[in-house]
C-alpha cells in the first residue's frame, strides 16, 4: 500500500511540493523590497483625509474609523444603510465596486485615489441633495 504512494502527487499547503514555501518567500521579498506596508499606510491616509475633506465640503456627517489600510466610514443618519446603499449604487454607476470600505492594496496608487475621490465628490454632492430633499429612500436620480 505504502509504495503506490510513490507513485502519487499529492500537492497541498502542508504536503511536500514546495510552491507554496517559494511563493512566501517571494511574498516577503515584494514586500521589504517596496516598502508594502507604508504603501498601504499612506494610501489608507489619503483615502481618510478626502472622505475627511469631502464630507465637509458637502456638510455631510460621517465617522471615518479603521486602520489606514483597511478605511471605513459612516454616515451618522437615522437611515445610514440607506445612504450607504445610495453610496455603492452611485460609485457602481462610475464604474467602481465601492462601499463604505477600502480594502487598500499595493496596486492602489495617488492616481487611482485621486481618481476615486472625484467620484466620491460626486456621490456625496448627489447624497447631499437627496438629504436635503428628502428623497433617499425613494431614490429617483438626482441631477445635481
Amino acid at each position: 500500500v505504502m509504495d503506490i504512494a510513490q507513485e502519487t502527487f499529492i500537492s497541498s499547503t502542508y504536503w511536500t511540493e514546495r510552491i507554496g514555501c517559494v511563493a512566501s518567500i517571494a511574498t516577503i521579498t515584494k514586500l521589504k523590497e517596496n516598502n508594502v506596508p507604508n504603501h498601504l499606510i499612506d494610501i489608507g491616509n489619503k483615502i481618510k483625509k478626502g472622505w475627511k475633506k469631502l464630507s465637509e465640503e458637502h456638510e455631510l456627517d460621517i465617522e471615518i474609523m479603521g486602520i489606514p489600510p483597511l478605511a471605513t466610514f459612516k454616515f451618522k443618519y437615522e437611515n445610514y444603510l440607506e445612504l450607504h446603499t445610495l453610496f455603492t449604487q452611485e460609485m457602481l454607476k462610475r464604474g467602481y465596486l465601492a462601499s463604505k470600505s477600502v480594502y487598500v492594496s499595493y496596486a492602489h496608487t495617488e492616481d487611482v485615489v485621486e481618481k476615486y475621490m472625484e467620484n466620491v465628490d460626486e456621490v456625496f454632492r448627489i447624497i447631499k441633495k437627496g438629504l436635503e430633499e428628502n428623497k433617499i429612500k425613494k431614490w429617483r436620480p438626482l441631477i445635481i
